[in-house]
C-alpha cells in the first residue's frame, strides 16, 4: 500500500462502476480515510470491453456520489472504449487537469511487484493499437515484457498502464480485497441489483433500463458492418478488419463474432471495441489526442468547492448543449443516441448533473 501524501489533499481514480459494487465501497471508504476529496473519472456509456455499461453513466454517476465519491465528471468516447493504454492515458489527462493531487488506484498485486514491473516495461511496449506490435495479444505481450502473470488479473494490466502514463502525478496503489465479487461476477449472475450495496441498487433502478443487456444492440452491430466496415478506424488494423468481414455472414451475435474473429493476435475485447470504432467511424487521430472537455456528472458539496478552488485548467461542463459544437461531444451525442434507441433514457442535450447538497455517510 503506498503512503498517502499530506491530509487536504484530493485523489483521482478512473473507474467504471459497472455496477459500483461492495468492492468499490471498499476502496472509496479507504480513500476518504485519507484524503480530503474523491475524484470519479468515470466511462461513458460503452466500458473498455467494448460493450455497453449496465446502466446510463449519469446513473452510475449518482450511485458514486450516494455511496461517498465527491466529484464525478466523464471519460467519453472513444477514449472509455479504448486500449488500456489510452483509456490509462485519457483518464489522466482530466486528472491532471482538473489538478487532482494523486491518480488512486486498486491491483491485485502488491505495490512494490507493480512499480518494479512497470520499470522493466517503461519504453519496451508498444500501445495495443501500434503498427509494430507483435503478433501476440497485447496482454500476454505485457506479460512476457513485465515478468508478471496477468491473466485473470485485468486490474494489474491497467496498473501497469496508470504507472507507464501517470508522469509528474503521484499514484496511490490500494491491494484489491478478493472478498469482494468483481463487476464480471456480477454482471454474469443475472441479479446484479441483489449484489451490489443497497444504496447504489436504490439509485441504479432508477435507470428504467438497468440492468442493461448488452446483446441489444447486436442487431444494430451486425447490419452496420454489413452494410460497410470502413478502413483506417482506430484500432482497426487490416488483419482485424479482414477477420471481421470474413465471419459477418456467418454469425447471429456479436458474442458469436467476437469469439470467431478473436484468437492469437487479438482478444474478445479488442475485437468488441473494433466494432464500435468501425461502427463509429472513429480515427485514430482523434484518440491520439486527450478529451478536450470534462462533463459533469455529479456532485456533493466537498465536489464543488474543490472545483471553485482547483482552477482546472480543463473545461468542466454541467450543462452538455454547451458543448454541442465540440467534435469529440458530437460523436458521443450520436453514439449515446444510437445507444438510446435500445436502452431509452434523456436526450443527452438535456442532462443535468446530480448534485447532493449535504454529506453521505454510506454502508459498510
Amino acid at each position: 500500500m503506498g503512503t498517502a501524501p499530506a491530509e487536504g489533499s484530493s485523489c483521482a481514480v478512473i473507474c467504471e462502476y459497472n455496477p459500483f459494487h461492495h468492492g468499490h465501497l471498499w476502496q472509496l471508504n479507504e480513500l476518504k480515510s485519507r484524503f480530503e476529496t474523491v475524484i470519479c473519472i468515470l466511462g461513458g456509456n460503452l466500458t473498455q470491453r467494448g460493450i455497453p455499461a449496465i446502466a446510463d453513466r449519469f446513473h452510475r454517476a449518482d450511485a458514486a456520489l450516494s455511496c461517498g465519491a465527491n466529484l464525478v465528471v466523464e471519460l467519453p468516447f472513444p477514449w472509455c472504449c479504448a486500449s488500456a493504454g489510452d483509456f490509462a492515458r485519457g483518464g489522466i489527462s482530466i486528472a491532471k487537469r482538473l489538478n487532482a493531487g494523486v491518480l488512486a488506484f486498486s491491483a491485485e498485486t502488491d505495490e512494490k511487484t507493480l512499480r518494479e514491473a512497470a520499470e522493466r516495461i517503461s519504453g519496451s511496449v508498444p500501445e495495443e493499437t501500434s503498427e509494430d506490435h507483435a503478433r501476440i495479444p497485447y496482454p500476454k505481450l505485457m506479460e512476457e515484457r513485465s515478468g508478471l502473470c496477468l491473466k485473470g488479473r485485468p486490474n494489474d494490466i491497467l496498473a501497469l498502464e496508470y504507472l507507464r502514463h501517470a508522469g509528474s502525478l503521484p499514484s496511490f496503489i490500494l491491494r484489491r480485497n478478493p472478498a469482494y465479487a468483481s463487476s464480471t461476477d456480477i454482471r454474469a449472475s443475472g441479479r446484479p441489483g441483489e449484489l451490489i450495496p443497497r444504496e447504489a441498487a436504490r439509485v441504479l433502478s432508477q435507470d428504467p433500463s438497468f440492468p442493461r443487456s448488452a446483446e441489444a444492440v447486436d442487431g444494430f452491430l451486425l447490419s452496420s458492418l454489413r452494410n460497410e466496415c470502413p478502413k483506417g478506424c482506430y484500432a482497426v488494423p487490416d488483419e482485424l478488419r479482414a477477420g471481421i468481414l470474413r465471419c459477418l455472414t456467418d454469425v447471429r451475435s456479436v458474442r458469436e463474432l467476437a469469439s470467431a474473429v478473436s484468437g492469437k493476435m487479438f482478444t474478445v475485447s479488442r475485437v468488441n471495441r473494433a466494432l464500435w470504432s468501425s461502427v463509429m467511424r472513429v480515427s485514430p487521430e482523434t484518440v491520439q489526442g486527450v478529451p478536450p472537455y470534462a462533463l459533469l456528472l455529479a456532485a456533493d458539496e466537498a465536489g464543488r468547492t474543490f472545483l471553485k478552488s482547483s482552477s482546472p485548467s480543463v473545461p468542466v461542463v454541467s450543462r452538455p448543449a454547451a458543448l454541442k459544437d465540440d467534435p469529440v461531444f458530437s460523436l458521443n451525442l450520436r453514439l449515446n443516441r444510437i445507444l438510446g434507441t435500445f436502452y431509452g433514457g434523456e436526450d443527452d442535450l438535456s442532462r443535468r448533473p446530480f448534485f447532493k447538497t449535504s454529506a453521505v455517510s454510506p454502508e459498510e
